[in-house]
């Protein structure tokens, strides 16, 4: 257990009166009637967080490899049981809460402004276990279907990558001590990346199928809106002033190498006329199999 020793001096010592450490650290507003703090207790307390930091850093790229990796057959000869995926889904929900809340909790004992190293011990230590639990956790969606392994193992390794990149900044890397406004926005990336994975989190292979149909029929409309409005624009006779803009326009993208928006040929309104069909019959297609399931 971390211990830190205390003790009482009627004047301060030499060392402590060129100390660069803040006043607060050595006496309080009663002086020479509250303890001080021993300098070097204190380097050990910053020594001990940097490196949990560092273990958690090397705990989160152990899990991000674990996440890139299928089952072995004797991970799998270690379970006596394969957990159901609703089972999966309450655990890793809850392995979720703990990252945020114990992600939290570092960046407020840890804050530049007042920090408390010696309080940021157990919940490193607590985010570190949430971390390797999670990446187990989502490696068993395995069992359950190849879309929804490929979704969870997703959604958890961005958390994972967040949280490692917040370690990294809290411990300071090559550029020092993390500022302010730094470890915020680290911190406010763990809690975006884990409510996206709260709410994208699929709860079966089939979810996770559907949320897949969904995103490439959105895709599929977009593409074949743009070729209608491609086809709109080349049916269209326009005026003289949107011509001369039109002409403008050309130029300008002729300059940055994304060729010329001119009008179309009756051939290749023709062959834009095929693709137009091709996309209507494909939004039908993706948008088939999403009734079925539902």
């Amino acid at each position: 257990m971390l211990k830190i020793f205390f003790f009482r001096r009627s004047q301060p010592p030499n060392e402590l009166a060129s100390s660069p450490w803040p006043d607060t650290l050595l006496t309080s507003t009663k002086a020479r009637k509250t303890p001080v703090v021993a300098i070097a207790d204190v380097n050990r307390v910053w020594s001990l967080a940097h490196a949990a930091l560092r273990l958690l850093q090397d705990t989160c790229d152990a899990a991000i490899d674990a996440l890139q990796q299928p089952l072995s057959s004797t991970q799998i000869a270690l379970l006596p049981t394969r957990p159901t995926p609703d089972v999966l889904h309450k655990d890793t929900q809850a392995l979720l809460t703990l990252v945020y809340t114990s992600t939290t909790k570092v960046a407020l004992v840890l804050r530049p402004a007042t920090p408390a190293p010696a309080a940021a011990l157990a919940p490193i230590a607590d985010l570190g276990t949430a971390v390797t639990s999670l990446a187990t956790c989502a490696t068993l969606y395995g069992f359950h279907g190849a879309t929804l392994s490929a979704d969870t193992r997703r959604l958890a390794r961005d958390v994972v990558e967040s949280v490692r990149a917040f370690a990294a900044g809290m411990v300071g890397g090559d550029a020092g001590v993390a500022g302010e406004g730094d470890y915020l926005v680290r911190t406010g990336a763990v809690h975006d990346l884990v409510e996206r994975a709260r709410k994208e989190m699929p709860v079966s292979n089939v979810d996770a199928v559907k949320r897949r149909w969904r995103v490439d029929r959105e895709m599929v409309a977009d593409a074949a809106g743009e070729v209608d409005a491609m086809l709109e624009d080349a049916a269209g006779e326009g005026d003289e002033d949107e011509d001369e803009e039109a002409d403008e326009l050309d130029e300008e993208w002729d300059e940055l190498g994304f060729g010329s928006s001119k009008k179309m040929s009756p051939e290749e309104v023709e062959r834009t006329k095929k693709v137009s069909t091709c996309h209507s019959l494909a939004v039908v297609e993706c948008r088939s199999p999403l009734q079925v399931v539902d």
